[in-house]
């Protein structure tokens, strides 16, 4: 059996563009490496409440719609995003694996 290392990955919300948002603070969390940005976000959920959220899925996997009682709002291209280490994710979160010390940032901007 081969032993899965734990590492550790900050996940924070950031809301750009956005004058009506509370300041919430990131947290870190020891995680099983290869896991998924869906997941470390679950795990934030259950720590703190404003990081609950809901998606959609899609064939191309799931996407993230409300975060911290925020829903994305298409009429203002306001949409919830996803940064590894400050540089917008070309993959999305059933896809990303962040390593040891990274930052998983959800951020709700206008696009």
């Amino acid at each position: 059996m081969v032993a899965v290392s734990t590492i550790s990955v900050s996940v924070e919300l950031v809301f750009a563009n956005y004058t009506n948002a509370n300041f919430i603070p990131a947290m870190t969390l020891s995680v099983s490496e290869g896991t998924k940005a869906f997941e470390i976000l679950e795990m934030a959920s259950q720590q703190n409440p404003c990081y609950r959220f809901q998606f959609q899925t899609f064939s191309i996997g799931r996407f993230i719609t409300r975060i911290c009682c925020l829903e994305q709002d298409p009429s203002a291209d306001f949409y919830w995003l996803l940064y590894k280490n400050g540089q917008l994710s070309h993959l999305g979160v059933d896809v990303l694996t962040p390593a040891n010390g990274d930052t998983i940032t959800f951020k709700y901007q206008n696009v």
